[in-house]
């Protein structure tokens, strides 16, 4: 463990998303967080690192990415990232559709297994619970709106 590690705690925030996108064209095959290669963890183990924070592990839903891909958005898109593609737009990791690991980045079963890992290099896991992160698709918006702010424009 590193002096910092024994002093202060260093949180690395990590867009899971992405971060595996990333690892897989690297590894040349497809990194869920149940085979996340051992070397990407000592990585961070031997920068200090103490805490990982998964974001955005938490699935989005179809009204969610429907938003996202509003004509506004595309504009905006393609003024920053002029070679986008649709497929590269999955919606917002703030507007989440369930509280539950998105099976496309490998479930319950691979974070368990990623935590596993990390916890065997001394590393802590940080998921968050935000309620106002809730999208469109969660259930609570059909199921409980009173528990939503209403205005004249509420899907």
């Amino acid at each position: 463990m590193s002096d910092n590690a024994m002093h202060h705690p260093l949180l690395y925030e990590v867009n899971t998303r992405c971060w595996l996108r990333e690892l897989s064209e690297e590894c040349g095959r497809p990194v869920r967080l149940d085979n996340v290669p051992g070397s990407e963890i000592r990585a961070w183990q031997e920068l200090g690192f103490t805490h990982i924070w998964l974001m955005g592990v938490w699935p989005t839903g179809p009204l969610a990415r429907a938003k996202a891909m509003a004509d506004q958005q595309r504009r905006q898109y393609s003024e920053a990232l002029p070679d986008w593609k649709t497929e590269d737009v999955l919606g917002s990791p703030y507007a989440i559709a369930d509280y539950r690991v998105a099976a496309g980045l490998g479930g319950e079963a691979g974070l368990a297994h990623f935590r596993k890992n990390l916890h065997e290099h001394g590393l802590k896991l940080i998921l968050d619970f935000v309620p106002n992160h809730l999208g469109l698709d969660h259930l609570w918006v059909r199921e409980r709106p009173g528990l939503f702010v209403q205005s004249a424009g509420s899907v």
